[in-house]
Formats: structure tokens, sequence, C-alpha cells
């Protein structure tokens, strides 16, 4: 089960990385490129002799537009997606820790060995995880002194009871150490929970941020129509003008 849990957790940073946001990112400025090439200046149609019409040139401009906000559209239900998946990983994850304390160190060595890649390649978020991490050992290794330290005050506790030489003086010294050893893992637990609370409010912000992009991606849905209304309206226009213009050279050519 942990293994699975595990399995599950570092295909969907992966998933999330290399599979979506890196080739995201190649095709926009592959797109962007192929949206300046369709664009010719003056120049360029008097040497090749050919010519375009503004409004051709134009909706060419807009059909890449259309292309690169469908392909940013489709990438963002993947990523909402992926988002559910990583969720639902981090939730098996969580389930497992509660369920076992042992469970969860072999979970933990094998995360650790598992993100040993990622770590060393990318440098910001490698140095954040090795920091963690090491706090994290640092904090089971206080746990297990802890430990150890309880089992041995106990059985320290259970001799003097046996012998009852100033076993009652003993004892209470004994009890009050246990007290504040059980505070200090109250604390540490305290700061756990803390930690938990900020990565549960980083999640938040980040889906708060991918709400923004849908609503910038409908904004953008909305300008495409309407830009694609006026070249409309424009091509309208410059056939009457057109229609116009042959009108005056009829005329024109009457009255000579």
């Amino acid at each position: 089960m942990a293994c699975g849990a595990t399995t599950d957790l570092i295909n969907c940073l992966i998933k999330l990385g290399v599979g979506y946001l890196v080739p995201f990112k190649w095709e926009l400025d592959n797109n962007t490129a192929l949206s300046n090439s369709t664009c010719s200046s003056d120049e360029d149609e008097e040497k090749g002799g050919s010519y375009l019409s503004p409004s051709y040139t134009l909706k060419m401009d807009e059909v890449n537009k259309m292309y690169i906000a469908e392909k940013a559209k489709t990438k963002l239900l993947d990523l909402n997606s992926i988002t559910l998946d990583l969720i639902t990983a981090i939730t098996r994850v969580h389930d497992v820790l509660a369920k076992d304390a042992s469970m969860a160190t072999t979970l933990l060595h094998q995360i650790q060995d598992a993100l040993g890649d990622i770590m060393t390649s990318e440098e910001g978020f490698g140095k954040e995880i090795t920091a963690m991490v090491k706090e994290n050992n640092n904090t089971k290794r206080r746990l297990d002194e802890y430990r150890v330290k309880c089992e041995t005050l106990s059985k320290t506790l259970d001799e003097e009871r046996k012998r009852g030489d100033d076993a009652e003086c003993k004892v209470t010294l004994l009890n009050n150490e246990m007290e504040e050893l059980k505070q200090e893992m109250e604390h540490i637990r305290d700061d756990a929970n803390e930690k938990e609370v900020k990565s549960r409010r980083s999640y938040e912000s980040f889906l708060k941020h991918v709400f923004s992009l849908r609503t910038q991606l409908r904004d953008n849905e909305s300008m495409i129509s309407k830009l694609e209304g006026e070249v409309e309206d424009l091509s309208s226009s410059l056939h009457t003008l057109r229609q116009d213009l042959v009108v005056v050279v009829v005329v024109v050519m009457i009255i000579v």
C-alpha cells in the first residue's frame, strides 16, 4: 500500500512538471512564431510580386490566436485532471501515514530515494525539499531519542518501585521528566500541524491561480469572438466600397 501511494504521488509530480508544463511552453512558443511568420511586410510583397489583402493577413493572425487559445483550454483541462490525481495521491499518502508509524518511516525513505534526481536537477526546489527532509529526519531522530528515554525511565521507575528505597521521591522526579518530554513532543506535533496548514494554504493559492487562468481564457475567447465580428464588418465595408468605386469609375467613363 505504501509503495502504491508513493508511486502515484511521484507519477503525478512528474506528469505535472515534465508531461504538462514543458510541452505546453514549447507549443506556445512555436505557435507564437508561426503567428509572426504569417504576417508579411509591404517590402516583401513588392519583392515577391504577390499581394495579400489586409483582411486575409488579419484573418490568419486571428486563426493562429484561436488555435493558441484552444490549446490553452485543452492544457487547462489536463491540468485540472492532473490536480485531481495529485489530490488523490496526497490523500493516499496521508492515509498511510495515519495508519502506521513504521510504514510512514519506510514511505519517507522511498520518497527521498525516488525524488533524488529531481532535487539535484531543480536547484531551488531541490534545496527546499532537502531542507524539509533534513528537518523531518531531525524530528524523527529526536522522537526516537525521546522514546528511548521514556522506555529507560519506565524501566527505572519499575526498579525503584520494587526496591522501595525513596521510591516516592524518585517516582515524582521521573514523572516530572516524562511530563516535560510529553510537552516537548506536543510542541513538535503542533509545529507539524502548522506546516500542514501552510502547505494546504499554498495549495489553495495554487487552485485560485488556476481559476484565474480559466477566467482569463474565457475573456480571451470573448475578445476573439468580438474581433471576428469586427473583421466581418470590415470585410462588408470593403465590399461596399469596392461597389461604390466601380460605380464611380463607370460614371467617369460615361462622362469622358
